[in-house]
C-alpha cells in the first residue's frame, strides 16, 4: 500500500485526549491561584444578581495572569445563578470602536440594527430602551480596554456613565486591560462617574504555573504521557516569562506536539527544551499582533524604524515621507501620536529641540 502522509502524521496523536484543552482560550472549571480575585470580582458584581447596582471594576496586571479567564468564569456563574443580570463580553481588539462596542451590545440585548447603520447615540438609546423594558440588570466587560483610547473611542464610557441618568439604566462596566496608567487618561467627569473599584492581578508564582499545567495536563494527555518533571520545567518557563500561564500552556502544547511527531508515548524534557525557542512572551504576542493591525502609514513608519536601526528624529521620518510621497507632516504626526498610544514607539525632545522617535523594545 502507498505511504499517505496523513497517516503518518496522526500515527503520534494517541498522545493527547485533547490538546484543545490547552489552549489558552479553553475556561476551565477551576482557576488555582486566582480564588482571591475570582471571590473579589463575584462580591462586586453580587448585587446584580438581585436586580440592584452592581459597582464598576478596574483590573489590570500583567499579560497571562488569568484576568480574562477569571472575568469570563464569574460572568459564567453569575448568569447560571441568576436571570437578572444580562452579561455581556466585549473584546476591544475586535471591536475597537465605540460603534463597534455598541453594536456588539445591541446583538446581545437581541435588537436589531438596520443594514443601513445607526448614529452611536441611537443605537445606545435602543440598546437601553430594551434592558429598561425587560428589567435586566447590564453587566459589560471591556477586555483590552486600553485598545479603545486609540482614536479617542474610549467615549463609550460616557455613555456609560450618563446611562442612569439620561434612561434609568445602571450598567456596571468592567475594564480589563494590561495598562495600569489607563484609567489616568479618562476625562475627570467619566472617571468620577463610574468610580470603579480596582483589582491588580500579580504575576503568577512557580507554584501557581505548576498547579495550572498539572491540571490542564490530566485533562490534555492521555495518564503516563506527561510527568511531573516536563510540567515543572514549562511552569519555570513560564515564571521566567514573568509569571505568564499563556507561555507555560503554549510550551507544554508544543513540548506535546514534539512527541507526537516522534510517535514518542510520552512527552519528554527535550520535547519541551525545544519548545521553549518557539514561544514568546504575552507581551510579545501582542506587539506581533499590534504591528499586523497598524495602518499603511503606520507600518511604514516603524518599519523606516527599524531599517534606521531603532529610532529617527520626527524631522527625518517627515523627510523619508515626503520622499517617498506616503503623506503630509500632519499624517506623520497623527501616525506618530497613534503608535505611541499602542505602546509600539516613544519619543523624547532633545536638547537641540529635536524630537527623537524610538521603536519601544
Amino acid at each position: 500500500m502507498a505511504s499517505n502522509v496523513f497517516r503518518e502524521v496522526s500515527s503520534g496523536k494517541g498522545i493527547f485526549k485533547d490538546e484543545d484543552l490547552l489552549s489558552p482560550e479553553f475556561l476551565p472549571d477551576r482557576l488555582p491561584g486566582r480564588e482571591n480575585e475570582e471571590r473579589e470580582l463575584a462580591s462586586a458584581l453580587e448585587p446584580a444578581a438581585r436586580g440592584g447596582r452592581a459597582s464598576n471594576l478596574f483590573i489590570h496586571g500583567p499579560p497571562g495572569t488569568g484576568k480574562t479567564s477569571v472575568c469570563r468564569h464569574v460572568l459564567k456563574q453569575l448568569q447560571e445563578f441568576s436571570g437578572k443580570p444580562l452579561c455581556v463580553y466585549v473584546n476591544c481588539w475586535q471591536h475597537a470602536t465605540r460603534q463597534g462596542v455598541l453594536a456588539q451590545l445591541a446583538q446581545e440585548v437581541g435588537e436589531p440594527l438596520p443594514r443601513r447603520g445607526l448614529a452611536a447615540d441611537e443605537v445606545f438609546s435602543r440598546v437601553c430602551q430594551r434592558l429598561k423594558y425587560e428589567k435586566r440588570v447590564p453587566v459589560v466587560v471591556l477586555d483590552e480596554a486600553d485598545r479603545l483610547f486609540i482614536g479617542s473611542e474610549h467615549a463609550v464610557l460616557y455613555d456609560f456613565s450618563r446611562a442612569a441618568e439620561m434612561f434609568g439604566v445602571h450598567f456596571s462596566i468592567v475594564m480589563v486591560t494590561n495598562d495600569s496608567g489607563m484609567l489616568s487618561r479618562t476625562d475627570g467627569r467619566v472617571r468620577s462617574s463610574l468610580s470603579p473599584k480596582e483589582t491588580e492581578f500579580k504575576a503568577y508564582s512557580p507554584s501557581d504555573l505548576k498547579k495550572i499545567l498539572a491540571e490542564r495536563a490530566a485533562l490534555a494527555f492521555v495518564p503516563g504521557a506527561c510527568g511531573e518533571e516536563v510540567i515543572a520545567l514549562c511552569a519555570a518557563h513560564g515564571a521566567k516569562a514573568g509569571g505568564d500561564a499563556r507561555v507555560a500552556l503554549h510550551a507544554l502544547w508544543l513540548a506535546g506536539k514534539n512527541a507526537s511527531s516522534r510517535v514518542a508515548k510520552a512527552v519528554s524534557l527535550d520535547d519541551a527544551r525545544a519548545a521553549f525557542s518557539k514561544t514568546g512572551s504575552s507581551a510579545e504576542q501582542k506587539r506581533s499582533r499590534d504591528e499586523e493591525l497598524l495602518s499603511a502609514g503606520e507600518g511604514a513608519v516603524v518599519e523606516m524604524l527599524k531599517a534606521a536601526g531603532g529610532s529617527l528624529t520626527s524631522a527625518e521620518i517627515y523627510a523619508l515621507f515626503e520622499k517617498k510621497a506616503l503623506g503630509s507632516e500632519r499624517s506623520v504626526r497623527n501616525y506618530l501620536s497613534n503608535l505611541e498610544e499602542k505602546k509600539l514607539v516613544e519619543s523624547k525632545t532633545q536638547v537641540d529641540g529635536s524630537r527623537l522617535v524610538k521603536l519601544v523594545a
